[in-house]
């Protein structure tokens, strides 16, 4: 299941800034909740949690982000793809130390309720501004973020609609299919069956490249003609019925539903013939 092969990628994501079980369990309990909210989902709850802890933001300041600044982008009526823009810039501010433009920009642009807030707190978006103001006062980018929250918890709540109550059932289902998977995963130990296959494949693959060149040729077309087969095949099925079809409507047994069958085949092989020997002649006048 892809649900489950994202979801089990997401949680050892997780794991990294969630090293025990137990914190590990809370955590996504705590994310789900935090994606409940307009402005977030499910997935991008838990890459922002990482991308931001990753770079030595708390798991509670983590938490405050996801929350405020989802708040704000749903304000101006965007999702979860501009927070999840927005996670990536603030990781990139807070490693870096700096309040750069180029980091800035990006998150004024995917929600722009933020140009409000820093206003207040600075009296500009202008990026150099507020890093010599930061300087001056011996404050990080780090600091710079925290401050930023405590303004945009001023900000009005965004109650969910519509949008909202969609993603929400997405996020559900998504959740729904991975655990499902996962059970059938241990029942069945699924996982360890397909890295067994993929070792066969290896094997086949390798014992291929060691044939013989004729051996492998005989093959490639084999399985080619096999390929062509198919859908022609199913083609002439289709030909085939029609023409039942039709003719047996104007009247005719199915005994010469047969014949007329056989006859515009073996026209058909015929035109094969002669074609494939004009082609001889062809070639050999040349």
């Amino acid at each position: 299941s892809d649900a489950y092969a994202e979801f089990d990628a997401l949680r050892r994501a997780l794991g990294t800034v969630e090293p025990t079980a137990t914190g590990l369990a809370s955590r996504l309990k705590e994310l789900r909740e935090i994606a409940k909210m307009p402005g977030i989902g499910f997935q991008e709850a838990i890459q922002g949690d990482v991308r931001l802890r990753s770079v030595g933001i708390s798991a509670e300041a983590s938490a405050k982000i996801l929350r405020e600044f989802a708040n704000a982008v749903a304000m101006t009526g965007g999702g979860k793809a501009q927070l999840n823009e927005i996670t990536v810039q603030l990781g990139q501010m807070a490693a870096k130390g700096k309040v750069l433009a180029q980091d800035l920009r990006p998150i004024i642009e995917a929600a722009p309720a933020v140009a409000m807030a820093l206003k207040n707190m600075f009296g500009t978006v202008s990026s150099e501004a507020i890093s010599e103001q930061l300087e001056k006062t011996g404050k990080s980018s780090t600091d710079m973020i925290n401050m930023l929250l405590t303004e945009m918890e001023k900000a009005p709540r965004v109650t969910g609609g519509w949008k909202n109550s969609l993603e929400n059932l997405g996020d559900t289902l998504f959740v729904a299919k991975a655990e499902m998977f996962e059970v059938a995963d241990n029942l069945f130990n699924l996982q360890e069956k397909m890295e067994g296959m993929a070792k066969t494949v290896e094997k086949f693959v390798q014992g291929f490249k060691e044939l013989p060149e004729p051996v492998q040729k005989a093959i490639l077309g084999i399985t080619a003609l096999a390929a062509l087969l198919g859908p022609l095949s199913y083609g002439i099925g289709l030909v085939i019925t029609s023409m039942s079809s039709l003719v047996t409507a104007a009247g005719l047994t199915a005994a010469a539903v047969g014949a007329l069958v056989i006859i515009i085949g073996s026209l058909g092989i015929a035109y094969a013939s002669v074609a494939s020997t004009s082609k001889d002649i062809e070639d050999a006048t040349r």
